[in-house]
């Protein structure tokens, strides 16, 4: 039931980011960049920040990055590519950005660049399947982001 209600808020999402259901049918749709929103309460730490106290830091810090489980073979299972999309001959790229708690639970999920609305779905759908491990800092676990490159090709 949660995937329903997941799938009809992205489309509805989608839908109402192209001026037309023509432009969606045509795959002309463009979804545009939206800005995270970190919760107050998170122990959050940005990469720009997490940099500066490790450059600042007179001793050596562990930081591990947040990742998919099982890499991006395990996240590139559960993705589809869009029928509209199909019969190009070139690269079509999804940046999103997401946000991963202590715990290793994708908070938020964003898209850093313009993209065709049904790719941004396909991609949205395979990372909101995967499972993360979480960032450490010293061993401690952390909120952080991850960049998610997905690239579909023919």
């Amino acid at each position: 039931m949660k995937y329903i209600l997941f799938f009809l808020f992205v489309f509805v999402l989608f839908n109402t980011a192209c001026s037309s259901s023509e432009e969606l049918a045509t795959s002309e749709c463009i979804a545009e960049v939206e800005e995270l929103t970190v919760p107050e309460n998170l122990n959050f730490i940005s990469n720009s920040d997490m940099l500066e106290r490790i450059s600042e830091s007179n001793r050596t810090m562990e930081y591990q990055f947040p990742t998919v489980e099982g890499g991006m073979s395990a996240l590139a299972e559960n993705l589809h590519y869009p029928p509209s999309a199909r019969g190009r001959s070139d690269a079509q790229r999804v940046m999103l950005q997401a946000l991963i708690s202590e715990e290793g639970e994708l908070l938020d999920l964003v898209l850093l660049q313009n993209a065709e609305c049904d790719l941004v779905m396909a991609a949205t759908y395979a990372v909101r399947q995967s499972e993360f491990t979480p960032a450490s800092l010293d061993s401690e676990a952390i909120a952080t982001t991850i960049n998610i490159p997905i690239v579909f090709r023919q």
